[in-house]
């Protein structure tokens, strides 16, 4: 099970003074949740982790939020409640249909503060079906011994999420709206990676 690692807030800091220029940070399958949470037949909240990610940040030059660019991949199929019997009946229910494509991917386009705190990062989700807008709102991000957390959360509609991974009969199942959670834990790339 993954634990959390200690980690410190840098007050004060921004997201970019924490992100050196001309630095790509890679995403630390290890370290790092993308979850996927929904009500299903309307009585139960379902919690589903992608158990494969990887993915980039890049701050290429001194451009300021601009000039980042995060991108995330999670394989389909590898969703997972963490209970065979519960992952049986979403699979058979069409929640997450792989034949939708077996990558799921997030590419940012805009990284801007909040107003009232931490970061609104928008971007798009896709699919080998379709790509759809984004917002996902980033907290302040923290520093690991490894390099930095970054958590962020962003909501699908539920004719959102049946049109980028699941069957179309699965919507009858689903609660209006699914929430991604995302804990990307992030480590600069090492001269010679």
């Amino acid at each position: 099970m993954w634990e959390r690692q200690p980690v410190t807030t840098l007050t004060g800091m921004t997201l970019l003074d924490q992100l050196a220029t001309g630095r790509r940070w890679v995403v630390d399958a290890g370290r790092s949740r993308v979850e996927l949470e929904m009500h299903v037949a309307g009585l139960v909240a379902v919690r589903g982790r992608f158990t494969r990610v990887r993915g980039h940040l890049d701050r290429p030059d001194e451009s300021g939020e601009e000039g980042c660019a995060v991108h995330v991949d999670v394989e389909a199929a590898s969703l997972t409640t963490g209970s065979a019997c519960r992952d049986a009946v979403l699979n058979a229910a069409g929640i997450i249909d792989t034949a939708a494509g077996p990558l799921i991917t997030y590419r940012s386009r805009t990284l801007r503060p909040a107003p009232h705190g931490g970061w609104q990062v928008l971007g798009v989700i896709g699919t080998a079906r379709c790509a759809l807008p984004l917002r996902l709102a980033v907290g302040d991000p923290e520093t690991t011994p490894e390099g930095v957390m970054l958590h962020g959360r962003g909501e699908l509609s539920r004719d959102d999420v049946v049109r980028l991974v699941a069957r179309s009969g699965a919507a009858v199942l689903m609660g209006p709206t699914a929430t991604l959670d995302l804990t990307l834990a992030l480590r600069p790339v090492l001269p010679g990676e």
